[in-house]
């Protein structure tokens, strides 16, 4: 049970909470990478909520996949550290997904020299 109190009278006034986007609770999830810009390294975090197969990519704006890890992980938050000689002499905007199942999520990094 929870309660709040309506101005200062203290008057006890029933609250009742219901979630409007449940969905969003029940997805893998893609972070931002930090740093972000970045000029030597940078972490790339994701959750999952149970064992799955995974694929991250790093591309470049055309779709050229310049960087990839892939591999079975358990639920919960993993990370990949990325140097920057991994990815080539690509300075700019790329774009990283993680790949689970049949879904895709996308996000941007930039890459300073």
């Amino acid at each position: 049970p929870m309660e709040a109190y309506l101005n200062s009278e203290y008057k006890i006034v029933d609250v009742k909470l219901s979630a409007i986007n449940t969905e969003a609770w029940s997805q893998n999830e893609l972070m931002q990478n930090t740093p972000n810009p970045f000029t030597k390294t940078t972490n790339i975090t994701f959750e999952l909520l149970k064992t799955e197969n995974i694929r991250l990519e790093i591309t470049d704006l055309t779709g050229k996949v310049i960087a990839r890890r892939e591999g079975t992980f358990t639920a919960g938050s993993h990370d990949f550290t990325f140097n920057r000689t991994e990815l080539g002499n690509t300075n700019g905007v790329l774009n990283y997904r993680l790949i689970v199942a049949d879904r895709v999520i996308t996000k941007k990094m930039v890459v300073l020299r």
